[in-house]
């Protein structure tokens, strides 16, 4: 019995990464997809920026951000780390008012980046999240180095535990964050 459970416990990772993509998904972390509608958005986005680099470069840079967008929510879910919705606003406010303090210069940019609203907030969003967690990661170090040991530890981790739980689709792979590549689903 022991050694069946071992052997379950051996299988059930490998079958878990290669749980077949459903149609439109380029990939994976955990149970969240990342669709091939959002790669394309971001890709528009970084198409509009001046300084994105190749079409290869800006793919494998879009993938990276849509992954590390999907292992910050989860290590904050895992850490019981909170962003609210108020607070995401409050500083989506203050850096559109720094930013852009007429109205029409933020539509315009806009316009011009091809971001929406809802993508500058996810961005905020995501930098509350990065802050926090590494606020989290440093408490009770006393000094700069000890701060920055725990960082370096809490990196590590992060990668290695998100980097098993994401399973990518050939062609939208990027180098560091994918566990597993499949085939494109039929």
């Amino acid at each position: 019995m022991i050694a069946l459970s071992a052997a379950l416990l051996l299988f059930t990772p490998a079958a878990k990464a290669q749980t077949p993509l459903a149609p439109g998904e380029i990939a994976r972390v955990d149970d969240q997809p990342i669709l091939k509608t959002e790669y394309d958005h971001w890709m528009e986005i970084a198409r509009r920026s001046p300084s994105s680099g190749d079409e290869e470069t800006r793919g494998k840079q879009i993938v990276q951000v849509l992954i590390s967008f999907r292992w910050l929510e989860g290590e904050a879910a895992r850490q019981g780390v909170v962003v609210s919705p108020g607070a995401v606003t409050t500083v989506y406010r203050r850096q559109r008012r720094e930013s852009f303090p007429k109205d029409a210069d933020f539509q315009r940019f806009l316009r011009r980046s091809g971001q929406t609203v809802a993508d500058v907030k996810l961005r905020v969003r995501t930098d509350l999240l990065a802050d926090r967690l590494r606020a989290h990661a440093v408490r009770g170090a006393k000094t700069p180095r000890g701060q920055q040991k725990r960082v370096d530890r809490f990196v590590k981790r992060f990668t290695a535990r998100w980097k098993a739980r994401t399973i990518c689709v050939e062609g939208y792979v990027s180098e560091w964050e994918c566990g597993t590549v499949v085939p494109p689903p039929a």
